[in-house]
């Protein structure tokens, strides 16, 4: 109808296919011409899908899985390579896959960080090992989430909102808005980005014996998330963007249930999961090169309450013989604790011959610790466990269970990637990573159901380890036509080792386990058909 209203403004235009231009190799080139397995969504494609989180991401991405028993717990597998147990893995290092906002690295083994997708430039994913620039962590591959930058020249914002209802459960909100300040024109612009989500549970908790309903929807989650960027354009060829963000997910209780959509937990099993990240990045342009600082620090804190129904008979026995009061429910009040600190400087290359080259160093200190204690419903005080302690094993003990962990890994790496076109149609990269870490841990245990249950008095073990390896990448491409291209790569990843901090409560366990390494051959074919 508009055509024939206007028909001089009526015009033939062919249907184009967008090209996606990706930084994963540290450099912007097409997606079409790395030569290895990547994903990219622009951020339209995030809102158009209404995407607003990572873990509704990977729904979307062939080979690629969240592997989440509930929001801040899990890991990322791809090509079916992630973490075992997450339930057993504490925030350290060690992961399957690699994680990034920007240049930050977030990677944090089995605690896959909440992280709001609103206002991205670009999500990138990775599949197969990328070890040579990404190094620890990405044995598996490599999720990079890359924000939009504070836009200087002109001011901007944005809002989206979602409503939803759950089956079994009640009704769910999602806001996120976006705003854009340039402060001092073409100089200096603030970027601020504010998301709320509060999500219905579906999990109600019952009495074991009666099958009484006691508490409705005790899966419910509330996850509040800000990030601020200040760009400052402090010449024509140096820039520096700082970004705070925080992300709290306050959750009612964990995600697991009988078929029927309940348990019967001795107590409600909340969580409080706080994330704070800073991170300054500076980057100069040479002319033939850019020079790239990035130094991030992150702090994390998860307080969480976790049931243990099944010792629930067990402690009422010991206090019956006592005669001492029972109690209706035992839990483990667990802490997890992290305080990490990483650099790095890279060069990229940017010289109009058949060469460039991507040379850089990488620092990382991070600490963490481990703490859960038992107690009970109603709380079970010190003196209970002092009398009975002290009459079975004839030592007072004031705790049921304790144990306390504070561990340090510390790493460096230094690494490389060079780029040759051998001729206008094929093109090899070499690339290579060496890596040390040095491991380190203090465990302090006590309790009165170690010894009763055969393991050793309250003590205080420590261990230490240390890795270092050479991570190689070998790729060649080929372009048969402008349309299609052809490629091989060798690749190696690495996931560094660990310290066994509960060893002395096995019977010969050993203080640490051996580092993990993958091997990738991988053939593949890019190609632009019909158009």
């Amino acid at each position: 109808m508009l055509a024939a209203a206007l028909p001089a403004l009526s015009v033939a235009q062919e249907p184009v296919l967008e090209e996606v231009f990706v930084t994963a190799t540290k450099r912007t080139v097409s997606a079409q011409s790395i030569s290895e397995s990547i994903v990219a969504f622009s951020g339209r494609d995030l809102e158009e899908a209404g995407i607003v989180d990572f873990a509704t991401l990977t729904d979307s991405i062939a080979g690629v899985e969240l592997r989440r028993e509930q929001p801040g717990r899990g890991s990322i597998s791809v090509r079916g390579v992630a973490e075992q147990n997450t339930a057993n893995l504490y925030g350290g290092t060690g992961s399957a896959v690699g994680f990034y906002m920007d240049e930050a690295p977030l990677t944090m083994a089995g605690q896959f960080p909440d992280m709001a997708s609103f206002d991205m430039e670009r999500v990138e994913v990775l599949k197969g090992p990328q070890g040579t620039l990404y190094g620890e962590g990405s044995l598996a591959g490599t999720v990079r989430m890359l924000t939009n930058r504070p836009n200087t020249e002109e001011f901007s914002g944005s809002i989206m909102g979602t409503y939803s209802d759950t089956e079994e459960g009640s009704d769910n909100s999602n806001f996120n808005g976006m705003l854009n300040v340039p402060l001092i024109k073409d100089k200096l612009a603030l970027r601020v980005v504010g998301s709320y989500a509060d999500m219905s549970g579906f999990i109600d908790r019952t009495d074991p014996d009666t099958g009484e309903l006691l508490d409705e929807e005790i899966n419910s989650a509330e996850t509040t998330f800000l990030r601020g960027s200040l760009l400052w354009q402090v010449t024509d060829n140096f820039e520096a963007k700082f970004t705070y963000s925080n992300s709290n997910l306050e959750l009612d209780g964990r995600n697991l249930a009988t078929d029927d959509l309940t348990n019967s937990a001795s107590t409600l099993e909340p969580t409080d999961d706080e994330t704070d990240m800073l991170n300054l990045t500076l980057r100069y342009d040479l002319g033939f090169g850019t020079l790239m600082s990035s130094t991030t620090s992150i702090e994390r804190d998860i307080e969480s309450v976790v049931d243990q129904s099944g010792l629930v008979d067990t402690v009422n026995d010991i206090f019956e013989i006592f005669g001492l009061p029972t109690v209706e429910g035992v839990f483990i009040d667990q802490l997890v604790e992290v305080d990490a600190f990483a650099q790095e400087f890279r060069f990229t290359s940017s010289l109009d011959g058949n060469l460039n080259y991507t040379l850089g160093a990488f620092y990382r200190d991070h600490d963490s610790r481990f703490f859960f204690q038992s107690d009970g419903v109603p709380s079970i005080d010190s003196e209970f466990w002092e009398l009975i302690s002290s009459i079975i094993i004839g030592t007072p003990i004031s705790e049921g269970l304790l144990i306390d962990t504070d561990a340090n890994n510390e790493t460096w790496a230094i690494y490389g990637e060079l780029t040759y076109d051998i001729n206008p149609r094929t093109q090899l990269v070499v690339g290579g990573r060496y890596f040390e870490e040095d491991r380190e841990s203090t465990t302090r245990y006590s309790g009165v159901f170690l010894p009763l249950s055969g393991g050793p008095l309250p003590g205080e073990a420590e261990t230490e380890g240390d890795d270092n390896l050479f991570n190689p990448r070998v790729s060649l491409t080929y372009d048969l036509t402008e349309d299609v291209m052809v490629y091989g790569t060798y690749s190696e990843g690495f996931r560094s080792g660990g310290q066994n901090d509960l060893f002395v409560l096995v019977e010969n366990g050993s203080p640490e386990y051996d580092s993990e390494d993958l091997t990738n051959y991988e053939i593949g074919m890019k190609s632009e058909w019909l158009d």
